[in-house]
């Protein structure tokens, strides 16, 4: 089946035909563009007979003329909530909503209260190459899939609807995660779909990225010619519920369990060394393409179990500091953490931010002690 898209922006045709053509080459995805309407009646009746699968709203639609001629006085944002709002009085159906701007528009113009009317947001300038065309392509698919699956789920047992939308067994499940998750069951499909895309595919914990999965095991994906066998291996260990073609993700639960029957030999995965880790997985699999993860600089432990928020790397959280703004992360998340190098360094600190008040101290006094050892040398 292919899923059609409304795409609004106010750009000619000829100016976006590239990003159009590189999101569906893939196949299973259709891009009609559309001006705005420029004026808000006609635009709201437009929305009011959409029959798509999915919308993509650029943020600003005032810099060319829209389908009347006249400049729009409104936003995609202003869209997104006018569609939200006939959704939830059932004059329209449910869909997906992708918001995709420029990194400065987003940052100067987009009132981050209607952040939650978007299933997506997406920088016009990550569209850099093929992978990345790919992989919106993938998670627009897997959005349109996934509401269509929600909108025809059978709500009246939440247990059961909760089960079917994650493809796991409900009693395996995180208590408190199978708990909340049962109380969004009744509510809008879009708010269905925000809290498992935010708190559950996008959010390390319950699933893992394949990125954390090689941490836990110890291996360096760029290094290791047999990873795509392993990866094989653990495919049944992968999440197989709803949005699951947008988002590569395995269950860290059946991960542990794998691991404790089938490879470690008495040794838990966490205290185990990456090295070890790696002897292990060759010794039981025979993959000797496997190559360990190396440490960070100034890092003690290869004990890896979480990913550097600066240097996108394997780390021992004892080697890290705690990231700030996660005060109010759900149980089942797993904690972000900054590398000592990454930290003292700055690398990348839009991706983290800052550490926590509670590392402040511990901070200083890792500045003051590798700046002496940088005298000493």
């Amino acid at each position: 089946m292919e899923y059609r898209y409304l795409y609004i922006d106010d750009w000619d045709k000829k100016d976006i035909a590239g990003t159009i053509s590189g999101i569906e080459a893939g196949g299973g995805i259709k891009i009609e563009h559309s001006k705005p309407a420029g004026d808000w009646e006609r635009e709201y009746d437009r929305i009011a007979q959409l029959s798509f699968q999915g919308v993509i709203l650029d943020l600003r639609l005032q810099e060319k003329a829209g389908l009347d001629g006249n400049y729009a006085k409104y936003s995609g944002a202003i869209i997104a909530h006018a569609i939200r709002e006939m959704a939830k009085e059932k004059t329209i159906n449910e869909f997906p909503l992708v918001l995709f701007s420029g990194n400065y528009n987003l940052q100067q113009f987009f009132d981050k209260t209607g952040e939650d009317a978007f299933d997506l947001r997406i920088l016009k300038e990550e569209l850099n190459n093929n992978s990345a065309f790919e992989t919106l392509r993938l998670k627009l698919l897997a959005l349109a899939r996934g509401y269509d699956w929600i909108n025809h789920l059978n709500r009246e047992n939440p247990s059961r609807a909760v089960e079917q939308l994650m493809g796991f067994g409900y009693e395996a499940l995180e208590e408190r995660f199978r708990q909340r998750m049962e109380t969004y069951i009744n509510k809008p499909t879009h708010d269905i779909a925000a809290f498992i895309v935010r708190n559950l595919l996008e959010k390390e914990g319950l699933l893992i990225s394949e990125q954390l999965l090689a941490a836990r095991l110890g291996i360096e994906i760029n290094a290791s010619n047999d990873w795509p066998k392993l990866k094989l291996i653990l495919n049944d260990f992968s999440y197989k519920g709803v949005f699951m073609e947008g988002w590569s993700r395995w269950w860290m639960y059946n991960i542990e369990h794998w691991w404790d029957e089938a490879i470690g030999e008495g040794l838990r995965l966490q205290p185990t060394s990456a090295s070890k880790r790696v002897d292990l997985l060759k010794g039981k699999l025979g993959l000797d393409g496997l190559v360990p993860a190396n440490k960070i600089e100034k890092a003690r432990s290869d004990q890896f179990w979480i990913i550097c928020q600066g240097l996108k790397r394997p780390l021992d959280p004892i080697d890290g500091l705690f990231v700030s703004g996660q005060e109010n992360a759900f149980p089942w998340q797993s904690k972000q953490y900054v590398s000592h190098e990454a930290a003292i360094n700055r690398i990348s600190i839009e991706d983290w931010k800052d550490v926590a008040a509670s590392e402040k101290d511990k901070l200083d006094q890792l500045k003051t002690f590798y700046s002496r050892e940088r005298i000493r040398r």
